[in-house]
């Protein structure tokens, strides 16, 4: 199947200046609207024997 896509490029085109605006930086800040369970977010990530 080699040669089926066209291949990528993986140089970025620099179109914005390196430095970042300072006048456009933003800051999200998320508090929730209660006590935090760590078990049941992080639950589901938890590994089982038979990993």
């Amino acid at each position: 199947m080699a040669g089926r896509f066209a291949p990528r490029t993986t140089a970025v085109p620099r179109q914005r200046p390196a430095a970042p605006d300072t006048s456009a930086a933003l800051t999200r800040l998320w508090t929730p609207p209660g006590p935090l369970d760590l078990r049941l977010v992080l639950g589901p990530l938890r590994r089982g024997p038979a990993d």
